[in-house]
């Protein structure tokens, strides 16, 4: 293989990262939903939306994997099955009908940042990974307690906690069939949403 088709080659690569790299900053693009009013149109409400957008994303994606094809931003081992991006859908589609506000706005800001720059931290300057990653998330996470959340501030440092340890724990759990983009929604959603309820019995 000549020099200028490894070039070639790399820089297809790099532009598959960026993509992949801005196709997650997007995700916070996506909580405008809760600015939006309940009811779109008259008879059309906005989860129905949510809803009929994951449902095409997985058509389309039953299709791609039906025929094999790969489109721009897929990795190879995507070919024959569930893309990132479908996951992502899933997740957010799973977030915005099921789970409350307060708890969705951090850990979707907190996936859509913290998920590229654990890519490049690993690529780059694994030594700071999971630590720099951790403090950051927890960072965003809070943040957002603070302006969403009534909660006493000991309860949104639990929170932030809770957050971070299942969002990290799920990032770097690899599974051959379930995306991160898809883990790292859900799983910290699951875990709030838990501790939340059994903060109801204190």
């Amino acid at each position: 293989m000549g020099k200028s088709r490894v070039h070639g080659l790399v820089a297809i690569m790099e532009k598959d990262e960026l993509f992949r790299r801005i196709f997650h900053m997007t995700a916070i693009v996506y909580l405008l939903y809760y600015l939006l009013p309940e009811e779109l149109v008259p008879g059309f409400y906005k989860w129905y939306g949510v809803v009929i957008i994951v449902f095409i994303t997985l058509i389309v994606e039953g299709m791609r994997i039906k025929r094999g094809a790969l489109f721009f931003g897929l990795r190879k081992y995507e070919k024959r099955r569930l893309s990132a991006f479908a996951w992502f859908a899933i997740g957010m589609g799973i977030a915005l009908l099921w789970f409350k506000m307060v708890f969705v706005v951090p850990v979707v800001i907190g996936m859509a940042i913290i998920d590229p720059l654990i890519g490049e931290i690993k690529r780059k300057k694994e030594e700071l990974y999971p630590f720099l990653p951790s403090l950051i998330y927890g960072l965003i996470v809070f943040l957002c307690l603070l302006f969403l959340s009534r909660r006493p501030i000991h309860l949104k440092i639990l929170f932030t906690v809770v957050a971070t340890v299942s969002a990290i724990s799920a990032e770097h759990y690899k599974s051959k069939y379930i995306d991160d983009d898809f883990l790292m929604i859900v799983i910290p959603l699951f875990a709030l949403t838990a501790f939340d309820y059994l903060l109801s019995f204190f």
